[in-house]
């Protein structure tokens, strides 16, 4: 099980406390698949939403709201898709 580097981030040099962490987030397996789940419908969701938007006033604002959702959805995506961590 791959886990990001960013989960670690805040225990500089202390491997006792990585460990710990890590042995915490692998018990965790099964809520985090769960949670990646549900980033990923709201992904496809805001992904899959309609043209529509761009004949309202303020279209641009619209547009990078949901695109900074999407950025951000996709960064704790990171986090809790255990098999792909980086």
């Amino acid at each position: 099980m791959a886990l990001s580097s960013k989960w670690f981030e805040a225990f500089k040099g202390d491997e006792k406390q990585k460990e710990e962490l890590k042995r915490t987030i692998q018990g965790s397996s099964y809520v985090l698949n769960i949670l990646t789940d549900v980033i990923d419908r709201e992904i496809h969701r805001l992904e899959t939403t309609g043209t529509d938007e761009y004949d309202k006033p303020n279209w641009e604002v619209r547009v990078a709201d949901r695109n900074g959702a999407l950025r951000q959805l996709r960064n704790l995506r990171t986090l809790t898709h255990l098999d792909k961590g980086k």
